[in-house]
């Protein structure tokens, strides 16, 4: 079951190459922003077939980043709702190892090409340019001093993203945020 408040750290390489697939990853952002789901609710919010999505719930689960949450009864047959380990996965910044690292870049990757196919989705298919689309990339010089409170800035950002679900109202967004120093 589900900490509310807590977070869940990523300690294994293998569960953070889970969320390097855009079909899984997008699975804990509906689970993440609406709560516990079924396999067919999870499909719904995702436009998606369920059949679609067992391997992958499969794969999250069997990494231990999906509960089950609950069982009801759904049109005569029982149904599994299911939930994150923990309201936040985090990854685990004290791991060295090659493969952990392996999996935290390759994850990076595919999370910053599906950002890439949402974006490019919603700006087409639009009338163009709304409020709620934004695509920014910046460049400064930081210093220790600046650094910090530029992490400080993001934590009201992470907490708004994290916040608990609210009743299903609304659309879900998803924000990409990489902070990384430019090579020399």
């Amino acid at each position: 079951m589900p900490r509310p408040g807590k977070a869940f750290v990523l300690r294994r390489p293998e569960q953070v190459a889970a969320l390097g697939s855009p079909v899984r990853a997008r699975i804990v952002d509906v689970l993440s922003s609406r709560g516990p789901s079924s396999v067919e609710e999870l499909a719904t919010a995702m436009g998606r077939q369920p059949e679609s999505l067992y391997y992958h719930v499969h794969t999250l689960r069997s990494v231990g980043l999906l509960v089950e949450h609950s069982r009801r009864k759904c049109r005569r047959r029982m149904e599994t709702v299911y939930a994150l380990v923990a309201p936040r996965l985090l990854l685990d910044r004290e791991q060295r190892s090659p493969a952990y690292l392996k999996a935290v870049a390759d994850s990076c990757a595919a999370l910053l090409r599906s950002s890439a196919r949402d974006h490019r989705k919603a700006l087409l298919g639009s009338d163009g340019f709304r409020d709620d689309l934004w695509l920014r990339r910046y460049a400064a010089v930081l210093d220790r001093r600046g650094l910090r409170r530029l992490q400080r800035l993001l934590r009201p950002i992470d907490a708004l993203m994290h916040a608990p679900p609210a009743r299903r109202r609304g659309e879900t967004y998803t924000l990409t945020c990489i902070l990384a120093p430019l090579p020399r």
